[in-house]
């Protein structure tokens, strides 16, 4: 299961800078009889460059910011963590497809780290994931061409 929530604010045709909110992403665990890293919360500003004088073409998306890991937790021991706090770093690749006037569908690969170290047991709380991202963005405040 994932979901992310996704703010530009275009500086230039082809340019905008990009805030990533409540990206959330949850593996379910296969066996239960292993404590393994399930999800991660993160929130990423980051810089969108589309190679193109417009809107359309190939883009690069480069972001960092904060996360939250979550480890599915087997034991009742006080001092293993569920979930800790960390550092992310993301970067997606693609092409957007101009549709109507400002939107675009954005077909992209997408590459995340979400590091949040490790607990005093050694428990590793990290997550890399890569996956294929489908979005489509639209202008809810744009000015628009007659």
């Amino acid at each position: 299961m994932f979901a992310f929530y996704h703010y530009s604010l275009p500086n230039a045709p082809n340019q905008s800078i990009c805030l990533e909110i409540a990206d959330l992403t949850y593996y379910p665990r296969k066996d239960g009889n292993i404590r393994t890293t399930n999800g991660y919360l993160s929130i990423k500003g980051g810089y969108k460059y589309v190679f193109g004088e417009e809107e359309e073409g190939f883009y690069v998306e480069p972001s960092a910011g904060f996360c939250r890991v979550a480890n599915t937790t087997i034991e009742n021991n006080p001092l293993l963590k569920d979930a800790k706090n960390g550092f992310a770093l993301a970067l997606e690749a693609g092409y957007a497809f101009a549709v109507g006037q400002g939107n675009t569908i954005n077909l992209g690969l997408k590459y995340e780290d979400d590091i949040a170290g490790k607990d005093i047991s050694g428990t590793n709380f990290t997550i890399s994931s890569i996956g294929l991202r489908v979005s489509y963005s639209f202008h809810l405040f744009g000015k628009r061409n007659s």
